[in-house]
């Protein structure tokens, strides 16, 4: 579950691939240094994202696709439980499984 203290960059792997277009913004770097705010675009479907760290507020987290750097929204890439592999099931469940199933 998603700690309010936590980074919520840390509720992700290292990379995600987009199920759906995504809004996101560029995230761009002036002369100074300082990351400003870029053109708004999207990122298609099936891109494949490297998570960088939080974004520019609570609500956006900062990624890596295709040479640059965006800001997207959390809410447009969170993860969702139909989304995350299931879980081994333990030696107890699965001898339970078996028996249920009447296999030998």
């Amino acid at each position: 579950m998603y700690k309010q203290n936590a980074p919520r960059s840390a509720s992700f792997n290292s990379h995600y691939r987009l199920i759906d277009d995504i809004p996101a913004i560029q995230a761009c770097y002036g002369a100074d240094g300082r990351v400003d705010l870029g053109a708004i675009t999207h990122l298609p479907q099936g891109a494949e994202l490297a998570f960088c760290g939080d974004g520019f507020n609570e609500n956006t987290l900062k990624v890596y696709w295709e040479g640059q750097f965006y800001f997207v929204f959390y809410n447009d890439i969170k993860p969702r439980a139909a989304d995350r592999p299931a879980r081994k099931p333990t030696k107890t469940e699965t001898a339970k499984i078996l028996s249920a199933s009447g296999a030998p």
